[in-house]
């Protein structure tokens, strides 16, 4: 099987439960001949979710069947690709555009899982386990090699594994090199009867949760660095930290440190999409700047970061901020989000992302809170998070649920006080729901600096664009 060039899996109530299905599954979906059809109606298994899927429960057999023929087409596709891959030799002549650069990733050294076992007979769950850990933390950092030489990587995830007859126990902790200080740590308890699993329940928590914990050590670390020591890697995290500071004298230091590291890594992709970012949000505000200026460059980054953004969730996630406010298109981004979910579809970040896209495009509320919840699932760490109440109130004022878009707006307010779009729904909520003083409180926070026409552009949507218009109105902004 592993050298099918596509490999199509039937979904059922059935074949979910059976351990051989879904190992044969994640085979091939680590070799990307993964063809899934839905049968009977079922839930997938968690990495499966959101990888598209041929429905083909309603099929009789007729050859014509539109859905049928399209299955038929993109099997054809694959293996249509993969003879191709396999008989045209590689152009020898360097990609049009860099790929993106893994050598700006933190990096983390993955130690064997200690075996604390009885009969230490677990060393086959370790190899399956070590195996699921270094596929999903390609998004999260680079992995570094153990040797005898030592462990050079600054943090190192180690554990160790239990068993007994029917239960196994695992625990896992993210360490800090250089002094041994424990940055996170976990355990987990499953049967000994579904292996495979337990193993991606393990891998896909440690993917979803380790990343903020080693974005803050990184933070904390760049404080005992002189400056002109700091490489671009540095720079880029100095100004991602920034990120949540929305007033004009943080935007300009971040984009200077954005600066720096593009002028050290001139195709730092990440680079480019946080400055973007940053450019976006000057965009937006009245200063002592050219606007179109400023808009030219915010287009200008984001342009050089469209390349990173197909292979790297950071980067689109910072790239879909800068579009969001710059009422750039969002169905490309979109579609960048599917084919990285495909990849790795238990990266909470990137599945925040793609909530956040949907919730802004209109009409697409229900798959957003999917993509949200299942983030949340695999994170509970976003819970409560402010992007994602951000995205949450997206929903709910779309949908008409303003006393709802009004609580979740004043949940951000209280968190961060200069947080335009929160403000503008708010004011809008109440003055909906005819509550005209509290209405013109939150109209009143906003700064006198904001461009509130331009912020209406953060909603896709023309109908929640005009809801959003007119409740401002009604509160008395003169937009």
């Amino acid at each position: 099987m592993r050298s099918a060039k596509a490999v199509v899996v039937l979904w059922s109530p059935r074949s979910v439960v059976s351990r051989w299905v879904r190992a044969e599954a994640t085979v091939a979906y680590r070799n990307k001949t993964l063809m899934p059809v839905m049968i009977e109606p079922c839930e997938r298994p968690v990495m499966f979710e959101l990888t598209q899927t041929a429905e083909l429960g309603h099929w009789q057999g007729a050859a014509d069947d539109p859905t049928w023929r399209s299955f038929v087409q993109d099997v054809q596709s694959l293996v249509g690709k993969s003879n191709k891959a396999q008989d045209t030799p590689a152009p020898d002549m360097p990609p049009s555009k860099p790929a993106a650069d893994r050598s700006e990733m933190a990096e983390i050294a993955l130690l064997p899982f200690a075996d604390l076992s009885t009969d230490k007979d677990q060393q086959s769950f370790i190899d399956g386990l070590n195996e699921e850990i270094r596929d999903g933390m390609t998004t999260v950092a680079r992995t570094a090699q153990v040797d005898g030489k030592g462990i050079s990587a600054p943090y190192r995830l180690e554990g160790s594994v239990r068993g007994s007859a029917e239960r196994l126990r695992v625990t896992v902790k993210l360490v800090q090199s250089s002094d041994g200080k424990q940055l996170w740590s976990k355990s987990f308890d499953g049967a000994r009867q579904d292996e495979l699993a337990f193993q991606e329940q393990i891998a896909s928590t440690i993917e979803a949760q380790i990343r903020s914990h080693i974005f803050k050590a990184e933070v904390v670390r760049l404080q005992n660095i002189p400056d002109g020591h700091h490489s671009a890697l540095d720079y880029v995290l100095k100004s991602i930290a920034l990120i949540t500071n929305l007033d004009t004298k943080s935007i300009k230091l971040a984009l200077e440190y954005a600066g720096k590291a593009i002028a050290l890594n001139p195709h730092n992709a990440v680079a480019h999409a946080v400055a973007a970012r940053h450019y976006s949000m000057l965009y937006l505000e009245t200063g002592d700047w050219n606007p179109d200026e400023v808009y030219r460059s915010a287009l200008d980054h984001a342009s050089k970061a469209m390349h990173g953004a197909e292979q790297d969730s950071n980067t689109l996630q910072f790239l879909f901020m800068a579009m969001a406010s710059l009422g750039g298109d969002l169905d490309p981004l979109e579609a960048m989000a599917e084919r990285l979910l495909t990849k790795t579809p238990n990266n909470s970040s990137l599945l925040v992302t793609m909530g956040a896209i949907k919730a802004l495009q209109g009409k697409k509320t229900a798959e957003s809170r999917m993509c949200l919840d299942t983030a949340i699932r695999l994170n509970p760490n976003w819970e409560g998070d402010i992007y994602v109440l951000a995205m949450q109130m997206a929903c709910h004022f779309e949908l008409g649920e303003f006393a709802l878009a009004a609580e979740r707006a004043n949940e951000i307010i209280f968190r961060r006080e200069n947080f335009t779009i929160a403000q503008m729904v708010a004011a809008a909520s109440y003055a909906h729901l005819e509550e005209m003083d509290a209405a013109r409180k939150a109209l009143a926070q906003i700064r006198p600096e904001m461009k509130l026409n331009k912020l209406l552009v953060w909603f896709r949507d023309t109908d929640t664009r005009e809801m959003l218009r007119s409740g401002l109105k009604l509160a008395g902004a003169n937009i």
